[in-house]
This record gives C-alpha cells, sequence and structure tokens, in this order.
C-alpha cells in the first residue's frame, strides 16, 4: 500500500514563521507512511530551496486574489492529478483557498492549521464556517489560538488539536564564540546585546522595542540594539531610529537564513508583537541559550510557561524597558539558562510529530483510506 498523501499548502514560499513550521513538519515525517508535498498559492520564495534540499516536491497554483476562480480550479486540478489524500492548509487565505479547493476536488481528508490569533473580519465569515462543517481537523500551534478559534467558529473546543511548533535545539547553537558572532554583525565585542527577530511588519511592532531601547539608553548607554529581518517597515523603523538619535545604538542586519550565529550574538531576545500564536523565536533563543522578554499576548505565555524568559503585561516602553534591563543581570540570566532545559524539552520534535501522525491516520482510518 502507498504511503498516505498529504499536501500542505500555504501563501507563499516566502520565509516566515508558518513556513518555518511546515519545513519541519515534512522533514520529519515519516517517509514510509506520508509521502508530503507543498503547494503555495503566490508564487515561489526562498522555502523553495529548503525544499529542494530535503527533496521534498512543491508547486505552485497562482491566486490573483483570495477566490480567484482561475486558482481554484488550478489547485483543485492539482489535488486530483496528485491523488492527494489529505490537504493541510496553513495561515488565513490558504485555510480559506486551499479548503475551498479541496472540498471542490473531493479530497478525503481536509485539515485546517491555524497560527495565530488575529480576526479575518466579517468578509469571509460565512465562508469559513461553511468550511468549518467540512474540515476533518483543526489544528492550533497553541492552546490560545485554539481557544480563539473555537469562539470564532462557534465549534466545541474538542474539535481543535494543539500542535506546538517543535524545534532541534542543536540547529540553533553555533560554536562561534559570542564575541565573535557579535563582530560578524557590526557590534561592539565587549557590550550586551539585546535583539529582536521577525519580518519588520506592523504586528511585530517593533516601534515599541525602539521605545524601549530609547528608554534603557538613558540608564545603560552600553547596551547595543539588533534588527533581524527585513520586510516593508524597513524604510520607516531606521526613520524613527534617527529621530530618536540612537544610530549609533541599533543596528539592522537585514534577513538571516542562519540564526544560530546572530542568537550567539545576543544576550536577551524581545518580542513586542501585538498578536503571536506562540511565538517560535522565543523557542530559538532558549535553544541557544539566549533569555528572552515578551509581551504576554497569545500563545506566548505558553511558550515561557516553564521558563526561560520573562513576560511582560503591560505594552508600555517603561515596563519592557525594565524587563530588559532585568533580563540582562547575571543573576537573572542565570536563572532564566537553568530553567531552558525542561522548558524546550515541552516543544521535543518526535513528541509533537507522533501527534501529527496519529492524528492524520485517525481522519484517514475514518474515511476507509487505511485499515484499522
Amino acid at each position: 500500500m502507498r504511503p498516505i498523501r498529504v499536501l500542505h499548502i500555504l501563501s507563499d514560499f516566502e520565509f516566515g514563521g508558518a513556513q518555518q513550521v511546515v519545513l519541519d513538519i515534512v522533514t520529519n515525517l515519516d517517509r514510509t507512511r506520508f509521502e508530503p508535498h507543498v503547494c503555495c498559492l503566490r508564487g515561489g520564495g526562498a522555502l523553495t530551496s529548503r525544499l529542494d534540499e530535503h527533496r521534498i516536491p512543491h508547486h505552485v497554483a497562482y491566486f490573483a486574489s483570495r477566490l480567484s476562480p482561475l486558482g481554484l480550479w488550478r489547485l483543485r486540478g492539482l489535488l486530483r492529478e496528485l491523488s492527494i489524500d489529505i490537504a493541510h492548509t496553513h495561515l488565513r487565505r490558504a485555510n480559506l483557498s486551499g479548503r475551498l479547493a479541496a472540498v471542490l476536488a473531493g479530497t478525503p481528508v481536509v485539515i485546517a492549521h491555524a497560527h495565530d490569533t488575529h480576526e479575518d473580519g466579517n468578509r469571509y465569515r460565512w465562508l469559513g464556517r461553511w468550511l468549518a462543517q467540512r474540515t476533518d481537523a483543526f489544528l492550533c500551534v497553541s492552546d490560545a489560538v485554539a481557544d480563539a478559534q473555537a469562539r470564532r467558529l462557534g465549534l466545541a473546543r474538542d474539535r481543535f488539536t494543539t500542535l506546538y511548533n517543535f524545534l532541534d535545539p542543536s540547529a540553533y547553537r553555533s560554536p562561534l564564540a559570542a564575541e565573535l558572532a557579535k563582530g560578524d554583525l557590526g557590534l561592539d565585542m565587549g557590550n550586551p546585546a539585546v535583539g529582536i527577530v521577525g519580518r519588520l511588519s506592523p504586528v511585530k511592532n517593533h516601534a515599541l522595542f525602539l521605545e524601549a531601547a530609547f528608554q534603557l539608553n538613558q540608564r545603560r548607554p552600553d547596551v547595543q540594539y539588533v534588527i533581524v529581518g527585513d520586510g516593508p517597515l524597513r524604510d520607516e523603523l531606521r526613520a524613527r531610529v534617527r529621530r530618536l538619535g540612537m544610530g549609533h545604538r541599533v543596528r539592522f542586519t537585514g534577513f538571516h537564513h542562519d540564526l544560530a550565529p546572530v542568537y550567539r550574538a545576543l544576550d536577551c531576545l524581545v518580542l513586542t508583537s501585538d498578536s503571536e500564536g506562540l511565538g517560535k523565536v522565543l523557542l530559538e533563543a532558549q535553544a541557544a541559550g539566549v533569555p528572552a522578554v515578551a509581551r504576554a499576548v497569545g500563545g506566548v505565555p505558553e511558550a515561557l510557561a516553564g521558563g526561560g524568559g520573562l513576560l511582560v503585561d503591560q505594552a508600555t516602553p517603561e515596563a519592557l524597558a525594565h524587563a530588559i534591563e532585568e533580563a540582562l543581570s547575571p543573576q537573572t540570566a542565570r536563572r532564566l539558562r537553568e530553567q531552558m532545559p525542561a522548558n524546550l524539552a515541552r516543544f521535543d520534535a518526535a513528541r509533537q510529530i507522533t501527534v501529527l501522525e496519529d492524528l492524520y491516520e485517525t481522519a484517514c482510518r475514518a474515511k476507509g483510506l487505511v485499515q484499522a
């Protein structure tokens, strides 16, 4: 009997949190039991080369708009051509378009994977509720996301399974000396570095990070700041740095494919997002031994439930600056690092992949695709 064919459907292949989750999933699935494919709806991106490295087939079913009739026809055809058993969709756009195409194609199993707590407005709510009745399973990256999805769709909470993002801790450990890592990023080797890692987009609220840096700079002028990532707010954030007079203390590095050396250069990671499904960068930083400071939004408290970082309830520069200063103190940093191994054990790849593979097989068994 051939392996179960799974098509993961994403909005695009530009590398971000959801794309990393998909890559983690398809590279960890048991290939004797599952045959993974990946499809995007809006052209190529950096994920394609990573999929090629692992010999994961990838496809494009271009959508000119979210519910493009031609795009739906293309994706419906791809699902049928590949004889896909499971359509596993990710993020709001693909969760809508991908599931609709899968229903039209008669794909046996349809799974929707929610990565954040964002509302999608009322425009497509009717379609989302219609598709919910035709969805075999819902996956969410945290309990917070699962709770939000259940409320939004008016469904029983037990229909939603939490599948935590997972990682291989060894991938984020760099043999590079911390001082050399700082030098490679253009930072002062002898001073502490505080960083934020993520796409330069509004939801990440880099402005709050910069305002907190400005506050802390009054007390700790030795601290330097690094913004890792790229995105539509790049020029606006650079202008804000100039207005704050912080150009000598803030460095923009752009996008980094390999984050291990970046984390090695940091003494503290900060996450200031207005909304987060889980906050995988918090797990990555802990794998590299970097204490974190994060706003207590969405699934972030779950990511730090076992320690390894400080939560900030107030979205003010003063509160954030105080938490960063505390995380940089040797005693607090040592305590947070001691907590990291136990916290990371909750996000073990083998544990989470077992949850997913069991869900796949249960859903396929219910449709008669595999024997009981």
